[in-house]
């Protein structure tokens, strides 16, 4: 086995190692789950993770055992990336107070 590229993943409650060979191959791939429910939020047109990517990292979780719900975004014009979507809350607000709500916690800012 010639491994020429290491991944890691440790966001969104899980920890994963992925490794591939010069053509691109898979080598490796290991994971462990945290047992909480997570909520994934990807905007379209995201510069740095493409949605292939990161829905396969997704899709990786669910498999090893992790307990998720999926939730992708269309940032409005042209000026904004998906990478930026913390800053346009309108777009996911709803999905996250549902989200809190359905696990007893405070969904909605104080007043």
């Amino acid at each position: 086995m010639s491994i020429t590229t290491i991944g890691l993943d440790t966001a969104k409650s899980v920890f994963q190692i992925h490794a591939v060979d010069a053509a691109g191959k898979p080598q490796l791939k290991r994971g462990i789950t945290w047992g909480h429910p997570s909520l994934w939020l990807y905007g379209d047109r995201d510069g740095y993770y493409t949605l292939q990517d990161t829905r396969a990292n997704f899709d990786n979780f669910l498999a090893a055992g992790g307990k998720a719900v999926w939730h992708d975004y269309k940032p409005p014009g042209e000026k904004w990336d998906g990478h930026s979507i913390d800053q346009m809350p309108q777009l996911w607000t709803a999905d996250m107070e549902a989200y809190l709500a359905e696990r007893g916690l405070p969904s909605k800012p104080p007043k």
